[in-house]
């Protein structure tokens, strides 16, 4: 796939000999590129993919698109033009959830896997948020997204509003209407990075991640809340990369093993 056919999802980092793709999906209210600065960090063998869905950046004048299975099958059709190489999903929050679902499509498609999952803020697939957000007042969702360390303070509140609130809506629209369930394990490593203050991912359900792989499983937690990912930047970049890097490597396994 070119990054010029690229609609759905696009390239931030290209490369002429690829040893490794990385494909991202966004969280709530965001966009790829809220990956854009990773390029600089990944090892030069390593490509940077991210999702893009309509209603945000170079597709602000598409409608926001609400069903989750419309939306997989479209990310799925392009994944499809990357499995060339091997490849690892990422995704954050909301943005897990839709890249365990490609996964899942993927597996049913009999189209080529990844060789590591990773997932950061997000409880297991079975696990329904506590609160549906999508229809709160306001007050309410933006009194939520405080909580998460969402809410940029350099924002106009009203711009917020008028701009970036939509936007959010319709992502837990999105994340509503995936399906919480549980499935068969995959062959391929999973890996889980949560934040160590993030209020949405504490408890004991977190560890059942395991469940979904039959491979090896691996649990780090980093300093910072929700968006930890950006706040721990020189934490959590430094500690993907290194197992991007033994991804990318044919001489070296993937650095991800079973913890207790």
């Amino acid at each position: 796939m070119s990054g010029a056919a690229a609609k759905w999802v696009v390239p931030l980092k290209r490369c002429d000999h690829p040893e490794l793709r990385l494909v991202c999906f966004p969280y709530g209210g965001g966009g790829a590129a809220a990956y854009w600065p990773w390029q600089t960090m990944l090892p030069p063998n390593v490509e940077l993919w991210a999702a893009r869905l309509p209603g945000r950046e170079n597709r602000i004048d598409e409608a926001f698109i609400t069903d989750a299975k419309t939306v997989v099958a479209r990310i799925v059709d392009e994944v499809r033009g990357l499995n060339d190489r091997k490849y690892v999903l990422y995704g954050h929050s909301i943005g897990a959830g839709l890249a365990f679902e490609t996964a899942k499509r993927l597996r049913d498609n009999n189209e080529a896997l990844p060789i590591l999952f990773i997932a950061s803020g997000r409880l297991p697939p079975h696990c329904a948020p506590p609160k549906k957000w999508a229809d709160r007042p306001d007050s309410e969702l933006l009194g939520y997204l405080s909580t998460l360390g969402g809410m940029p303070s350099e924002l106009d509140n009203r711009i917020f509003l008028s701009v970036y609130l939509p936007m959010i809506r319709a992502d837990f629209r999105l994340n509503e209407a995936l399906p919480y369930e549980r499935a068969p394990a995959f062959d391929f490593p999973i890996m889980i990075i949560n934040g160590e203050d993030d209020p949405t991912v504490n408890g004991r359900q977190l560890s059942e991640w395991h469940e979904y792989t039959s491979a090896r499983f691996e649990s780090l937690v980093i300093k910072g809340d929700h968006f930890f990912i950006h706040n721990n930047y020189q934490e959590f970049m430094p500690r993907l990369v290194k197992v991007l890097a033994a991804c990318g490597s044919p001489d070296r396994s993937i650095a991800v093993s079973q913890k207790a």
